[in-house]
């Protein structure tokens, strides 16, 4: 929604011809697009688990651990989120669920 409302302000201010505020809009369009491309590298593999899905990953995605059968998360998270390139929270462990 914000990024839609900066894209449709930058056009009123072509339209209108209002070079000062179009500089200030095109330049906070710029910092927003640039922030919704930041990549992170593939989150860390954790034993015992996949997570998903698979990427390329930029600012804002999520994944999501699960353990496998007969596995249960002891600690950490089990959702990640990239985070302007590093992902936030820690790896989940997955450790051998006792009956």
């Amino acid at each position: 929604m914000f990024l839609t409302t900066a894209i449709l302000t930058l056009i009123e201010c072509v339209l209108s011809n209002t070079n000062a505020a179009f500089i200030n809009n095109h330049l906070l369009l710029h910092h927003l697009l640039e922030l919704s491309v930041t990549e992170c590298l593939d989150p860390e593999s954790v034993a015992f688990s996949i997570y998903g899905p698979f990427g390329p990953y930029y600012h804002l995605d999520v994944v999501m651990y699960t353990c496998d059968s007969g596995y249960e998360i002891t600690a950490g998270n089990y959702l990640r989120t990239c985070d302007d390139g590093t992902w936030n929270g820690t790896s989940p462990i997955c450790s051998r669920k006792f009956f």
